[in-house]
């Protein structure tokens, strides 16, 4: 699935200088507002802010690099295919499905 979203990089505002909240931003405009959740198995805001923006900002490189591996195996066949690189490349294309980011049946990314 791919949508349209705001470009990265995202930054994490803990400033209070436009919301009293945790803020995610792009070049000062906001993104989204991370509120006190009141539950400690929840993290906190701020730490779920922060995870927030490092997982938006590295997900294109991780899509690519994941990509680009099933590509040399897939293409130029150098994987051979024991049990544990079997694994590897299934969760992969797993990860890589579940983002919408990989045709299996067609073995191309999207």
């Amino acid at each position: 699935m791919k949508t349209e979203h705001t470009p990265t990089p995202w930054e994490y505002d803990t400033s209070d200088k436009y919301c009293k909240y945790g803020t995610i931003r792009r070049n000062g405009m906001m993104i989204a507002q991370c509120h006190p959740l009141g539950f400690p198995s929840h993290g906190t805001q701020d730490g779920n802010g922060a995870f927030i923006v490092t997982a938006c900002n590295s997900y294109d490189a991780l899509v690519e690099a994941a990509q680009s591996v099933l590509r040399e195996w897939h293409i130029k066949g150098k994987i051979q295919d024991t049990y544990h690189q079997h694994v590897a490349k299934e969760s992969l294309l797993t990860a890589l499905e579940s983002c919408g980011r990989w045709d299996r049946l067609n073995g191309v990314a999207k």
